[in-house]
């Protein structure tokens, strides 16, 4: 997987649920491919054994936004409110901009 870049991040303390989107679309939960469905079920189950579950979400950077939003939708709508996104501080690169920097 390719993930984005970012030189300021910080790895959670504890990650009991791990969401993967892959740029082909597929969606795992915890390294097991599963449908929306039982990432709601999942998560809703999560959340009632831990109110303060966190989860990691990892994307492929050529993921679309919109896939990654709705993830975050979904585990928010079911009450999780610690989340993580995964990325790779290694190469962090800033987007281009045609007026420059703030």
């Amino acid at each position: 997987m390719d993930l984005p870049k970012a030189s300021q991040a910080t790895a959670p303390k504890k990650t009991p649920l791990g969401v993967t989107l892959t740029k082909d679309g597929r969606l795992y939960l915890n390294g097991e491919e599963v449908t929306p469905a039982q990432l709601r079920t999942a998560v809703a189950s999560a959340v009632k054994e831990d109110a303060k579950v966190t989860v990691l979400i990892a994307a492929d950077k050529h993921t679309s936004h919109g896939r990654v939003v709705w993830v975050l939708d979904v585990v928010k709508s079911l009450g999780v409110t610690n989340f993580t996104i995964q990325i790779d501080p290694t190469a962090l690169q800033a987007p281009s901009s045609k007026q420059g920097t703030p």
